[in-house]
C-alpha cells in the first residue's frame, strides 16, 4: 500500500505482521485479488534517485492494531491512514468468525467495519489523532461505519486565514433514507471472489442484507479546529449510484 510524498523524496508503505492468502478450488495459484493485511506497521523509505532507495525505517509500530492505507497530504506535512483495533474475537490475527455469507475477519484491512481514519505528522514523532468528526463517532464510543480508503485532494486551500485540506473516503454510514446500511439484519458484504467469501464466483450478486458503502468527503484544518480533532463532519458526495459498492475515491487536478 505505498504512497509517494509530494516532493518525491519518500515513500510510506505498510509492512504487515501477516498477509492472508487464499485459493478457491484448490488450483494452487495462490490468488489474492484484494489486499488482506493484518497487524500493519507503517514504514518509510527515502528515494535517493536513479531508481535507488535508501534504508527503510519504522514510522509507526503496531501494538496489535492494524495500520494501513497511508497517504501523504498534498504538502507532505501529514499522513492520513486507516486503523482497525486488534480484536479478541478470534484466536489468530488472521482468524475469521461467522458463517457464510456473514463471515468477517475482524483484524483484516479490507473493508473493516471498525476502521477509523487517523492523522499524524509526517515529519515528527507524534501521537496519531483520531478524526472523530469525519469518522462519524467519538473514539471512546466508535460506531462500525467502515471508514476506509482515505484520499487527499491534490491541493491545500485557505479559508478565513486557515489552511484547509479535503479528504474523501468510503463509508457504510447511512445517507438519510436513501441509503440505510444499519437496519436490523444488515451486515458488511464482500466481493463474491474475495478472502471473506472464498469459493464464490465472479458475477454473483450481493444479498439484500448487504451494506452499501458510499463515498464521503470531509475538511481538515489543524489551525481552525485544533489538534484534538482537526476534522469536520463528512458529507455525502452527490450523483452516486446507490445500488453499488463505492470505494477508493481518486482526485484529479
Amino acid at each position: 500500500m505505498p504512497d509517494w510524498s509530494p516532493d518525491g523524496n519518500h515513500v510510506v508503505y505498510v509492512l504487515p505482521s501477516k498477509v492472508a492468502s487464499w485459493d478457491t478450488g484448490g488450483l494452487g495459484t495462490g490468488r489474492a485479488d484484494d489486499d488482506h493485511m493484518f497487524g500493519g506497521n507503517l514504514y518509510t523509505v527515502p528515494y535517493t534517485g536513479n531508481g535507488a532507495f535508501g534504508a527503510p525505517a519504522v514510522f509507526l509500530q503496531s501494538a496489535g492494531e492494524n495500520n494501513y492505507y497511508p497517504s501523504y497530504s498534498p504538502d507532505g506535512q501529514y499522513i492520513v491512514f486507516d486503523r482497525a483495533p486488534a480484536s479478541s474475537a478470534v484466536g489468530a490475527i488472521d482468524g475469521c468468525i461467522g458463517t457464510a455469507p456473514q463471515v468477517t475477519c475482524p483484524n483484516d484491512s479490507f473493508s473493516n467495519p471498525a476502521a477509523r481514519m487517523m492523522l499524524v505528522s509526517s515529519t515528527s514523532s507524534s501521537t496519531p489523532i483520531d478524526l472523530a468528526r469525519a469518522n462519524g463517532s467519538p473514539a471512546a464510543s466508535p460506531q462500525s461505519l467502515s471508514n476506509s480508503w482515505p484520499r487527499w485532494s491534490p491541493f491545500v486551500q485557505t479559508y478565513k486565514g486557515h489552511s484547509l485540506y479535503w479528504v474523501t473516503f468510503s463509508s457504510t454510514r447511512d445517507y438519510g433514507v436513501r441509503v440505510r446500511n444499519h437496519l436490523s439484519g444488515m451486515y458488511p458484504c464482500y466481493p463474491p471472489d474475495s478472502y471473506e467469501l472464498a469459493g464464490a464466483v465472479h458475477g454473483s450478486t450481493f444479498a439484500a442484507g448487504c451494506q452499501q458503502p458510499k463515498l464521503w468527503m470531509a475538511a481538515i484544518s489543524l489551525s481552525a479546529q485544533g489538534a484534538a480533532d482537526p476534522s469536520f463532519p463528512a458529507f455525502y458526495l452527490p450523483d452516486q449510484d446507490i445500488t453499488t459498492h463505492n470505494h477508493m475515491p481518486q482526485w484529479t487536478q
